[in-house]
């Protein structure tokens, strides 16, 4: 089921869709036809903003602070059913 959302966005229903938002630090080509200009915030996968984040061409916006316990990290994979790029805004 899918649920539009005030803003005209489309989300999936009882699906979680693993996404974070990222502020760039510098120019990057995101997706086809789609350039990200420095101080802009987009929603991509969270594969594709860890990738851009280790590479350090973007930043976490709203990221969610760890817990003070042991956690286990993983390694996020891309998928055909990753959610498309989606600019937020700019800051």
């Amino acid at each position: 089921m899918i649920e539009v959302q005030d803003d005209g966005t489309k989300r999936l229903i009882g699906n979680e869709t693993k996404v974070d938002k990222v502020r760039f630090t510098s120019g990057v080509i995101v997706a086809p036809h789609v350039v990200a200009e420095p101080g802009e915030v987009f929603e991509v996968p969270r594969w594709m903003a860890q990738q851009f984040v280790g590479m350090g061409q973007a930043e976490f916006v709203d990221l969610v602070p760890a817990p003070e316990a042991l956690t286990t990290a993983s390694i996020e994979t891309p998928t055909n059913r990753d959610p498309k790029v989606k600019k937020v805004g700019r800051s």
